[in-house]
């Protein structure tokens, strides 16, 4: 088999030494026109404008007037020279410059491109264009927002907006999904992909009919739909639903930051993506989406460091752990795309999967209460499902699912369908029970744990997220019981245990985790039950959509290449990785 992550890499090595400045810092986080704002109209206007080095990873608002009788805004961009570096391309209307009423598009780097003969992305009431907020035009002051991507030498800047006139048409009747919808009313195990993306994070990704198919085909029951920031998609998939009753579809978004990526599940009341600007953080954006209701991800967090990969994957590699809110976060996403991928035969295992373990293992011992899950990070459509989270909920609704994953009832699946399947319990000695992420209040219990499809691979239980016992599988359907303890060290939340099984077939000498599972706790006394959301059907709307960024320009690039290139250089920089993932053929 053979994976197909795609890895946003910048099309010039000249890029790839793009130094950081520190967000929030103020005065070069936002730049704006110092001329009076042009109008806009039938003819092009222009605007101009440089950049250099110091405002990489800033974003830039440049005004505009849109007058009365506007039909639609046509927008389109080019800088010079083109291998200098990568702007991204973002409007907000007359509502101002920041929150969901203002917020009309964030294209990234892949749309409007005239270097690229692209057309102009256009802003209309009554059309559905790919990342586009299709509400009325309303006149006023509107902005253009340019995020300064990457920078290595001085750019020339150029926007062209048209503004044609024309009968006021109707906006797109928003058609948002049942957020009460019950797919299923059995009790089970749900498989999920919590980090996909299709159309409106890129121009080649499957439109929502082709996502549900794509997502059947991978096994998959909860199919979280995670554009790049734009909720552009969030009123127009009532109608997926409803088609596919037995799917729980549940829009969400990718939140792309320059310092960090996070999963928000959930329609959420503000739309914010830019750290740094006005002096945003990482830690405003959590607490904004927690405050709806939102399950709070923290996506691939170890992915191509920037100290030994530069720019290969711009913003990817979670720099600003120290502004997370942690109460507001809820999962940690420690498998991206798949855990191994397949070159010229050979199976290469995904070596930022155990650096993604091990972040979580010690934000646990921290006393940071996170459910570890997985996403495929696929974007148009073949690769969802590659990772999986195995869901224990009440019903397949997104109520019962939230809760779910709040509770840590969950175990990842690294190679999704592929992988074998686990069942984990944990008894007290006065016959209380807990399951995954459950907290038993005890010194001592016993841990059964049931495998199937492992038969040859190896389990092992970890303590605090250190190895205790490896346990080789000898059948099909493989049970154990295993006594466990309180440690005399042990962090706020208790002493956590938890499980892995290890395939050691892939290659020599490499063993990889093809589950991972979310640990029980014992303690001295219960944590707090976790805030629930209340779910309320929506109502009719008027308007459709709200949208945001994609990811800049990209070579897509085929995963084994990225991990073999990451490994090599790995291996050259005298990092010693103990790698735990592995893909299984199909039984």
């Amino acid at each position: 088999m053979r994976s197909s992550l795609a890895l946003r890499t910048l099309a010039v090595p000249a890029l790839l030494m793009v130094v950081l400045p520190v967000p929030g810092s103020g005065a070069d986080s936002l730049a704006s026109a110092a001329t009076a704002a042009p109008t806009c109209g039938e003819t092009t206007t222009t605007l101009t404008g440089d950049v250099g080095p110091s405002d990489a990873k800033t974003y830039q608002l440049h005004p505009f007037v849109v007058p009365t009788g506007t039909a639609r805004v046509e927008v389109g961009y080019i800088w010079d020279p083109i291998d200098a570096g990568v702007l991204d391309l973002g409007v907000w209307d007359a509502n101002g410059t920041t929150g969901k009423a203002a917020f009309r598009t964030w294209s990234g780097s892949r749309e409007g491109r005239l270097d690229k003969s692209m057309p102009a992305e256009v802003i209309a009431p009554d059309r559905n264009e790919r990342t586009v907020v299709p509400r009325a035009i309303n006149a006023g002051t509107w902005h253009v927002e340019l995020g300064i991507a990457a920078v290595s030498s001085p750019i020339h800047w150029r926007v062209e907006i048209r503004c044609p006139k024309g009968p006021a048409a109707t906006p797109l009747v928003a058609d948002p999904v049942d957020p009460t919808h019950v797919a299923r009313a059995e009790k089970g195990w749900y498989a999920g992909d919590f980090h996909l993306h299709a159309y409106h994070s890129n121009p080649e990704g499957p439109d929502p009919d082709a996502m549900v198919a794509a997502a059947r085909k991978a096994g998959l029951d909860i199919v979280p739909v995670t554009e790049y920031v734009t909720p552009a998609h969030w009123e127009r998939l009532g109608a997926v639903q409803r088609a596919n009753p037995d799917e729980l579809i549940w829009p969400g978004r990718e939140v792309i930051t320059y310092f960090g990526h996070m999963i928000v599940l959930s329609e959420t009341s503000d739309i914010e993506y830019r750290v740094g600007f006005n002096g945003v953080t990482i830690g405003d954006i959590q607490r904004k989406a927690a405050a709806d209701g939102a399950l709070v991800s923290i996506a691939h967090p170890t992915i191509f460091p920037p100290d030994t990969f530069g720019s290969a994957c711009r913003g990817c590699f979670f720099q600003l752990l120290d502004q997370v809110d942690w109460p507001s976060t809820n999962l940690m996403e420690v498998v991206t795309e798949g855990s191994m991928a397949e070159l010229a035969g050979k199976e290469i295992p995904n070596p930022f999967v155990t650096t993604a373990t091990a972040l979580w293992e010690s934000e646990l011992r921290a006393g940071h209460r996170l459910t570890a899950v997985s996403g495929s990070d696929s974007k148009t459509g073949p690769g969802y499902g590659h990772t999986s989270t195995m869901v224990y909920a009440d019903r397949l609704s997104r109520p019962a699912v939230d809760e779910a994953l709040r509770r840590g009832h969950a175990y990842v699946r690294g190679v999704g369908k592929n992988s074998p399947t686990i069942d984990m319990t944990a008894t007290a000695p006065d016959g209380t029970t807990a399951m995954m992420g459950d907290t038993l209040v005890s010194h001592t219990a016993t841990l059964k744990i049931t495998v199937k499809g492992g038969n040859g691979d190896m389990l092992t239980t970890r303590r605090n997220g250190t190895v205790v016992q490896r346990i080789p599988i000898d059948s099909d359907t493989f049970t154990k019981d295993v006594a466990i303890a309180r440690d005399l060290v042990e962090g706020p939340l208790g002493t956590f245990w938890g499980v892995e099984v290890l395939d050691p077939k892939v290659s020599p000498g490499t063993e990889v985790a093809t589950v991972i599972a979310n640990p029980v706790f014992l303690a001295d006394h219960q944590r707090d039950e976790p805030t629930l959301p209340h779910f309320v059907a929506p109502k009719a709307a008027a308007s459709g959509h709200v949208a945001g960024p994609v990811n800049p320009i990209v070579i897509d690039l085929p995963v084994a290449l990225l991990v073999t290139i990451a490994v090599a250089l790995i291996v050259a920089g005298g990092v010693t990785l103990v790698v735990i993932r592995r893909r299984r053929s199909a039984p």
